[in-house]
């Protein structure tokens, strides 16, 4: 439903569609609110001929990690070879977002790990890979994600355990010479799928990076057990294997763990988590603990 009564938010990026000339045009459309996102909002427009997704950036999106000038051009070039939605506007000084609106289901959690679905993921994510790094595209450095996290947390939040683990792990990771074109937060509800083809959207962490935190960033959601790992790591290696199982459970356990450390800043006073997230802090902080790395 279209909302009545628009909040600030809305009323800000209608200010934003208005001033730029390929929007102007969506700037009095009806707004409908899309869920999903923790930190920005979206909503769906629709002018004459297509239907539109805006999206308002956060404000606290670069303190966590985010570069917004980055994912303009890694959009850009994702638009032009067809693997994201096409750019219709991106603005990173002012931090709105128009990119065509995907009409498609969500995987649910059965879908997702149907070897069917496996295959088409590890065959879209080859393609992403493959892709060639275009200039001023940011490097997504996982462990120093963890430090910039760490750094917004008061002392004590982390137990010393974990710490030490995170050194073990992104030491052996560091040791690893990748550097692709990564989504880096593959969750199912990320992936829209149109039948014929699937389609990868939300991609603000997006940059150069090891293609290993794809592959475990979509198991980690998941929670998926070994035969789904080796699965999805056999479809996207095929018959010539380059990683080992060691080296994916530390892809695993690292996004779990950055995860983890993201959802802490939120909670330590960039915003409000819901008793849902909450509850996903909590298991996430066991789950951590409970599968140190050796």
């Amino acid at each position: 439903m279209t909302d009545s009564n628009p909040l600030p938010a809305e009323q800000q990026a209608r200010r934003l569609l208005e001033h730029a000339s390929l929007t102007r045009r969506l700037a009095n459309a009806p707004f409908e609110v899309l869920s999903g996102g923790h930190a920005n909002r979206s909503w769906r427009v629709r002018d004459e001929q297509h239907a539109w997704c805006v999206r308002l950036n956060s404000i606290d999106a670069e303190c966590l990690g985010v570069s917004r000038v980055s994912e303009c051009r890694l959009l850009a070039m994702l638009g032009e070879a067809g693997l994201s939605p096409r750019v219709l506007h991106c603005d990173a000084e002012s931090g709105i977002l128009v990119t065509q609106f995907i009409e498609g289901a969500h995987w649910t959690r059965e879908s997702a790990i149907q070897p069917e679905n496996l295959s088409r993921l590890a065959g879209y994510l080859r393609r992403l890979h493959a892709l060639p790094a275009r200039p001023g595209m940011a490097a997504v450095d996982f462990s120093r994600q963890a430090d910039r996290l760490l750094r917004l947390l008061a002392p004590g939040v982390v137990p010393e355990a974990l710490e030490s683990a995170s050194r073990l792990v992104f030491g052996r990771l560091g040791q690893r010479e990748v550097s692709v074109v990564c989504h880096n937060d593959v969750h199912r509800l990320n992936i829209v799928d149109q039948g014929c083809r699937i389609w990868l959207v939300d991609w603000e962490y997006g940059g150069l990076g090891d293609y290993l935190y794809d592959l475990a960033s979509f198991l980690c959601y998941l929670q998926a057990g070994p035969q789904v790992c080796a699965a999805l790591l056999s479809y996207y290696e095929g018959s010539q294997p380059r990683t080992t199982q060691r080296e994916l459970d530390d892809a695993c356990w690292a996004f779990d763990y950055v995860r983890w450390l993201w959802y802490e800043a939120q909670q330590d006073g960039l915003a409000a988590l819901n008793a849902e997230e909450r509850d996903e802090v909590a298991e996430l902080e066991q789950r951590l603990l409970l599968s140190i790395p050796r």
